[in-house]
């Protein structure tokens, strides 16, 4: 409690006693007013590619002074947290990645309590040009605030690596052993911007020895340098490697070894000749018409620092034999490259005619390479297509053969027509014998057969161009009855290749008749399972019955169709028995007891008319009339009002020029003659239609 006087010198006051009672807030200790690290985040003096900069117990001795019970905790993170760090200095805002945050004190805190600081900065941030003050205020879970501390945010600058661009290769001129590449280093930096004002110096070495005479030379020209090298050939036979070292004038001095350059020779690939199968085929006969060559070109090498591009008209296939031409349906094609130091690979496709073949001899070819500098190279290769036999062909084969048997007598269709030895577009296979000059045999199971099933041919050497014929014969076997089905499998053969042809012969009871074909009547359609087909016709034997039933919209139920037909069901159509209730404009009358599928049309009363020409009602399955055109609409009829010479509006219900009035409602207005014109103070009516 604490008492006070005023007093002036003259006089004084007492001043009624003041209770004044003392808050209680958190403390906390600073671990060190200056917090260090490094440039690029590292919290050593050895740069790394870490940027996370970290530092443990940055607050010790956090007390809340209230017997542990107020927390330090994230629930209002990041807008509200139990801390705050800030900073007036300018610089504070851009020196981070991610802004410095403090871990959650263990609880509870009664003067032993720690947090840690962690924060990332942004790339190349360094505070050379002071330290940045910042503050940090602790908040507790009851809302009191600890006594604001503030400290000293040191990021100690370290230097960076120089960097430069250039190409992976460099090609010699192939002329003289001296070579000079101006500017072939480009973007010379001794680093960031804060280390522009140091200079950079570069050093190289050329390996192996016996590729270059002496060490090649870096000549920096600010932020350019130029490569002078001296080979040992003016083409060299292998390839040389040249390593360059940059190094800046930093405290200390940072020195970066760059990729190494390699020095090529000249325009190189490797190819070899083509040899592909007939009909297109890479490997043996298959239905393939494309003949893919992987890796055709390989090991190819622009020997220009890839620099060098490969497009469009990059490749060309010539020859001067005169079966090139027809060799190829479309011309061969390369898949394409790009950036070419050696290791580029390109797969070809041909696309060959059917059935060309190199019988006859290879055939001679170039194959030239070219870049868009113009530089260019050739090789001789050859083109082989091997001879393939071709399997038998022939036209379409029926899926099944019915017959009816009849004891021992043969049989015979003609069951395949153009059957060849090879394609039709080719005469190389003229002079093969199919199935060894007798008919084709088959197997047939189960075996209904007294003779097993062939085909015979009209010929068993036939040409390319014409083709023959093949005949299936066989004789049933006697005592079956009712219907027999066999699957049977024919081989076509030309003395090397088979092919397979197969279907079925149905053999039906000569006793088993047809009836006529069954036609649905109105208002029926096959049924769920077994369904009649329209138009089908079954037999008394092999397919006596089947379901139909009734359409939907027509009465009665399922039935069963009996060969011979012995009852037909009848299924009589609903009957819209209530027509539509007559209206004051339109007459109905005409669609009372329509049939599922009627229609009518209902008249317009007197003093109404259509409004389009879609009034039709038709009788729906449901029973209920349907407006198909949705237009079932009658109008009033209506008159013109066309004011005449020296009429004018008058009257009660005046008239008014271009209005239409009603036969039945609005049907009249009045006019009077016009100033000017004769009796102009009488009114006369206008009526609709008389009017």
């Amino acid at each position: 409690t604490v008492s006070c006087v005023l007093c002036d010198g003259n006089a004084q006051t007492t001043i009624a006693p003041l209770s004044i009672k003392a808050a209680v807030i958190p403390t906390w200790t600073l671990l060190t007013t200056t917090t260090t690290c490094f440039e690029d985040g590292v919290a050593t003096a050895a740069p790394s590619a870490l940027l996370a900069c970290y530092h443990a117990d940055f607050i010790t001795a956090l007390a809340d002074n209230n017997n542990g019970q107020s927390g330090f905790a994230e629930a209002g993170c990041p807008t509200s947290c139990w801390y705050s760090i800030s900073s007036d200095d300018p610089r504070w805002d851009t020196m981070f990645k991610t802004p410095p945050t403090l871990t959650i004190p263990q609880v509870p805190c009664t003067g032993g309590c720690t947090s840690d600081l962690r924060y990332t900065l942004a790339d190349n941030v360094n505070t050379a040009d002071g330290n940045v003050r910042f503050s940090v205020i602790v908040t507790d879970s009851s809302g009191r605030v600890a006594e604001t501390k503030y400290g000293l945010l040191n990021i100690a600058p370290v230097n960076d690596m120089p960097t430069a661009d250039y190409p992976p290769v460099v090609a010699p001129n192939g002329v003289t052993t001296s070579n000079f590449v101006p500017d072939l280093f480009t973007n010379i930096v001794p680093g960031p911007a804060d280390e522009a004002a140091q200079s950079v110096t570069g050093v190289c070495e050329g390996t192996p020895t016996s590729v270059f005479a002496s060490a090649p030379v870096m000549t920096i020209k600010g932020t350019t340098a130029d490569l002078s090298f001296v080979l040992r050939k003016a083409r060299p036979s292998e390839e040389g490697i040249i390593n360059c070292t940059l190094t800046d004038t930093g405290v200390p001095a940072e020195s970066n070894r760059l990729q190494p350059i390699r020095v090529t020779t000249l325009l190189s690939w490797v190819s070899n000749d083509i040899a592909c199968i007939e009909d297109g085929s890479s490997l043996p006969r298959t239905t393939a018409v494309e003949c893919e060559i992987k890796g055709f070109v390989s090991s190819l090498d622009d020997n220009n620092n890839g620099m060098s591009v490969f497009t469009g008209a990059w490749y060309e296939f010539s020859s001067t034999d005169t079966r090139w031409p027809t060799v190829f349906s479309r011309a061969p094609m390369l898949t394409p490259v790009q950036y070419c130091t050696g290791t580029c690979t390109s797969h070809l496709t041909l696309t060959l005619r059917d059935n060309v073949n190199t019988a006859d001899g290879p055939i001679p070819l170039n194959f030239t390479i070219r870049d868009t500098t113009g530089r260019a190279a050739t090789m001789v290769l050859s083109l082989s297509i091997p001879r393939v036999n071709d399997y038998p062909t022939w036209g379409t084969v029926p899926k099944e053969v019915i017959t009816r048997y009849n004891n021992t007598a043969p049989q015979s269709f003609l069951l395949v027509s153009d059957v060849r030895t090879g394609f039709a577009t080719s005469d190389d296979e003229d002079g093969q014998v199919l199935c060894r000059g007798a008919p084709c045999k088959c197997s047939a199971s189960p075996d209904i057969f007294f003779s097993a099933p062939v085909i015979a041919m009209t010929t068993y050497s036939p040409k390319a161009s014409t083709g023959t014929t093949g005949t299936l014969l066989f004789t049933i076997r006697p005592g079956l009855t009712g219907m027999e089905r066999s699957r049977v499998t024919c081989d076509i053969d030309d003395g090397s290749l088979v092919q397979v042809v197969s279907f079925t012969i149905t053999a039906e009871d000569p006793s088993d008749a047809l009836c006529p074909p069954y036609i649905f009547p109105d208002g029926v359609e096959g049924g769920s399972s077994d369904s009649c087909l329209n138009g089908s016709s079954l037999s008394t034997i092999a397919d006596p019955s089947c379901n139909v039933r009734c359409v939907s919209g027509y009465n009665g139920g399922g039935a069963i169709i009996t060969c011979p037909f012995t009852a037909v069901p009848s299924c009589p159509p609903n009957r819209c028995s209530n027509g539509p209730v007559s209206a004051a404009s339109a007459d109905y009358s005409s669609c009372n007891a329509q049939f599922t599928g009627g229609y009518c049309n209902p008249q317009c009363r007197a003093g109404y008319h259509r409004e389009n020409d879609g009034f039709e009602l038709t009788c729906s399955n449901a029973r209920t009339y349907v407006d198909p055109n949705a237009a079932t609409t009658c109008v009033e009829d209506k008159c013109l009002v066309s004011l005449s010479t020296g009429t004018t509006p008058g009257g009660a219900d005046p008239c008014k020029n271009g209005m239409y009035l009603g036969v039945l409602t609005d049907t009249s207005c009045t006019v009077q003659c016009a100033t000017g014109y004769f009796d102009s103070n009488s009114t006369n009516m206008v009526t609709c239609p008389s009017g």
